[in-house]
Formats: C-alpha cells, sequence, structure tokens
C-alpha cells in the first residue's frame, strides 16, 4: 500500500487546488486588460484566472536582454493599464540582476498574500506558503 503515507497530501487535493484558489484570487483583485507579471505560475493565472501574464528573461545578466520585457509593461502603463506582479515573478534571478534593474524603474505596493503550492515539488510532496501579490507602479 504505497500511496497510504500519502493520503492526507491525496485528499487535501481532492477537496482544494491551491494553485487555482490562488489564481481565481488573482483575477478577483484585477481587470481582464491588466498585465500580471509571472513567471512559472503564469500559466495558472492565464487558465483559471484568465488574465494575460508576462514572464522576464530567466538567469538575465545584462540590461538589453530586459529591453523588450521593460517596454511591455511601459506600454501597459502608458495605455493606463495597471501591473500586477506575484512575488514569484522575482524567482530565476540567482544574482538579483534582475530585481536590481526592476526595482531601479518601479515601486511595488502590497496587495495583499494568500496561501499558494509550489507545484515544482514532488506530486505527492506538498509545499504550501503564503505568495504575495503586489501592484506596480513607475517611480
Amino acid at each position: 500500500f504505497g500511496f497510504l503515507p500519502h493520503i492526507e497530501t491525496l485528499e487535501a487535493r481532492h477537496r482544494q487546488s491551491l494553485q487555482t484558489d490562488y489564481a481565481r484570487w488573482v483575477a478577483s483583485l484585477t481587470a481582464p486588460e491588466d498585465l500580471i507579471l509571472a513567471m512559472d505560475d503564469g500559466i495558472f493565472v492565464e487558465h483559471y484566472g484568465r488574465r494575460r501574464t508576462l514572464g522576464h528573461p530567466p538567469m538575465v545578466r545584462d540590461a538589453a536582454a530586459l529591453g523588450d520585457f521593460f517596454a511591455e509593461i511601459n506600454g501597459a502603463l502608458k495605455a493606463g493599464h495597471r501591473v500586477f506582479a506575484l512575488e514569484s515573478n522575482f524567482d530565476y534571478d540567482r544574482t538579483e540582476f534582475f530585481k536590481k534593474e526592476f526595482f531601479r524603474r518601479y515601486d511595488v505596493k502590497m496587495i495583499g498574500c494568500k496561501p499558494n503550492e509550489d507545484w515544482h515539488h514532488f506530486l505527492l510532496d506538498r509545499h504550501v506558503a503564503d505568495e504575495c501579490f503586489m501592484e506596480v507602479q513607475r517611480r
């Protein structure tokens, strides 16, 4: 009975999908025309939240490589759309180069935090933590 040690995780996933709940929560706080900055969780926000997402180039170490990314954010803001970011948007940045370039251009306003599950872990290894959601504003 190899599944018995995992019965609690299976039962929790049967009752609730934190990824789905989180994406729908993001949708409840945003308008359909808003832009959501997200990396791997973007697929859930797009599907369950029906929101457009944008991820930054991973492991970037050159400001020129971020040009299109920042241009899309600036275009959305200029068009009067709001831009938001999932906390996990700042992943894939070992050297923190992306964060430095991002926060040189933008400020963020905390909207709130809600439990979300890191789906990168094995199927039966539940990793739940609060993931914060913020609005991006020009400096």
